[in-house]
């Protein structure tokens, strides 16, 4: 219905996203403040009940890269029911973050409430190449072969005699 009203400029504009008039509605807000990232958070009474009946009254804030560069970039914080805020580092500078509040069911993690913050385009630093193998020895195999054997000849090609 909101979102009718919306279409013909009747609703609140004020609003924050994510967050309902309604007091028993579920909602997160993130929000960054000197380097941290500071969530606050209600879970609806009924999904509070379920959670602390079937999945052992644990909540998690997750946070997430989803810049699309293929990084795999992500932090889990365990919280519990009776908590409504948390504040951890940014591990992220810049990108896009998506931070999900939610319960694990087995292996999935089941999302209450998500948010997504744009924080730029993502910068990597680029690193020189190095090259590893400049100041290697021009014995270089006979020495690891040494090191490996511990002088020891093990019965190889260092045993056969030119007759």
């Amino acid at each position: 219905m909101r979102w009718l009203l919306s279409i013909f400029g009747i609703s609140s504009t004020n609003e924050k996203p994510n967050h309902h008039s309604n007091s028993n509605a579920s909602f997160l807000e993130v929000s960054i403040h000197s380097d941290q990232i500071i969530c606050n958070w209600k879970i609806r009474d009924e999904s509070k009940s379920m959670i602390q009946r079937d999945f052992e009254s644990t909540l998690f804030i997750r946070i997430k890269d989803i810049s699309g560069d293929h990084s795999i970039s992500s932090k889990i914080i365990q919280v519990s029911l009776n908590q409504n805020t948390v504040r951890t580092n940014l591990p992220l500078k810049s990108g896009k973050v998506l931070i999900d509040l939610g319960y694990k069911s087995g292996l999935d993690f089941m999302t209450l409430e998500y948010q997504v913050l744009d924080l730029g385009t993502k910068t990597v630093p680029i690193t020189k190449d190095v090259n590893w193998f400049a100041k290697e020895s021009e014995d270089i195999h006979e020495e690891m072969y040494k090191l490996a054997t511990g002088g020891r000849p093990l019965g190889g090609s260092e045993m056969a005699h030119n007759d």
